[in-house]
């Protein structure tokens, strides 16, 4: 069974913790069940929370991992230049990936367009961006640091996908095992080829300290 990490972004309030609940009882299912045959109304039973919770929270269940990966890249880019270096922070998302890796796998491959499961992913990473940078570190938006916020969430989903993730829902243990443990043994090569797509000015103001303005 993979661990689904806390969520800290871009969710607020106590909206995180329902969308936390709702993520948790998803996985747990998941030890059970294909992501296939895993029902919405399964996941709303296992959370203790109605349907129209469920739903005012995510679309659908393709939603809901769009939100897992783009939660754990957000929770750990938002801590760059306060708790975390760039390293730090790129070794946590792929950690974090990692070991929810069957559940994301299972959920691309369940969504009908693997690029429009991406471009919903890195959207949602995109605005958490410029939320943390405008709105929070009060950081000067540039029409080039807001590009480099709309692109390089687009390029580090693709290459983690493509580095990381298992392809295809219907693993066998063995096959689980395996794409795991491979993807925890590529962690420090796949975190240096990140940090080669991290543009300059993005990459200098997050590593600015807000409290240091």
């Amino acid at each position: 069974m993979t661990t689904v990490p806390v969520l800290d972004s871009p969710f607020a309030g106590s909206e995180i913790k329902v969308r936390q609940s709702i993520l948790s009882a998803a996985n747990r299912l998941m030890a059970d069940a294909s992501f296939e045959k895993m029902t919405v109304s399964a996941i709303c039973k296992e959370a203790h929370v109605s349907r129209q919770t469920f739903y005012d929270h995510f679309k659908d269940k393709n939603d809901l991992v769009i939100w897992l990966e783009a939660g754990i890249v957000t929770s750990h880019l938002e801590k760059i230049g306060i708790t975390l270096s760039w390293e730090q922070a790129i070794e946590g998302i792929l950690a974090g990936l990692a070991s929810n890796a069957v559940l994301l796998a299972a959920g691309i491959a369940a969504s009908s367009q693997r690029a429009a499961f991406h471009s919903g992913c890195a959207r949602i990473i995109s605005d958490s961006l410029i939320r943390e940078l405008e709105w929070d570190r009060k950081t000067p938006m540039t029409s080039d640091l807001l590009f480099q916020c709309q692109t390089f969430p687009v390029a580090l989903i693709a290459l983690a996908d493509s580095l990381l993730m298992p392809k295809g829902s219907a693993l066998t243990e063995s096959e689980v095992k395996r794409a795991e443990r491979e993807a925890k043994a590529n962690l420090p090569l796949t975190a240096r080829r990140l940090l080669a797509y991290v543009p300059g000015e993005l990459k200098a103001a997050l590593s600015s300290n807000p409290g240091e303005r």
